[in-house]
């Protein structure tokens, strides 16, 4: 029940644009998995589309819908075998806030990520550069954790 009530929320926020204040923003960016999620799989690459809404002069609220490739470590062969994870498609549907002064800002989401089916929160810290953003999430979901460096341009106020 959380994953579909996280994943409506999201597409909610991002789908439902209508209102002057919101902002869209694409992002694209590298994902590290760490401890044993890093043992199956190296680094991957991933996009998001994000919604914002600012809430008051320091805190907005937003959504994000995000994909992700996670490519499959080769393990070597047993007995002819071959041993490894295939490459793995990775959906994250979030929704989450953030608290800026100036350009810095750290945040928190709540996420529920396919494939890996799991729900999982994420500590975020980030920089604003007008348009451009740079920032820094942890997600950590149980059974597979990654830290995912992205940069993301804003379209909107």
């Amino acid at each position: 029940m959380m994953k579909k009530g996280i994943c409506l929320l999201t597409a909610l926020m991002v789908l439902g644009s209508a209102g002057a204040a919101w902002s869209l923003g694409l992002g694209v960016g590298y994902r590290l998995p760490v401890g044993d999620f890093s043992d199956l799989y190296d680094g991957g690459f991933g996009a998001n589309v994000v919604m914002e809404f600012p809430l008051a002069p320091t805190i907005s609220a937003y959504g994000d819908v995000g994909y992700t490739r996670f490519v499959g470590k080769d393990l070597g062969s047993l007995l002819g075998v071959p041993l490894g994870s295939d490459d793995v498609d990775v959906w994250g549907f979030s929704a989450g806030a953030k608290f800026g002064i100036g350009g810095l800002y750290l945040g928190g989401e709540v996420g529920y990520f396919t494939e890996i089916d799991e729900t999982g929160l994420s500590p975020l810290v980030g920089m604003g550069f007008g348009p451009l953003d740079l920032s820094a999430r942890y997600k950590i979901t149980g059974d597979a954790n990654w830290l995912d460096l992205r940069l993301a341009i804003s379209f909107g106020p």
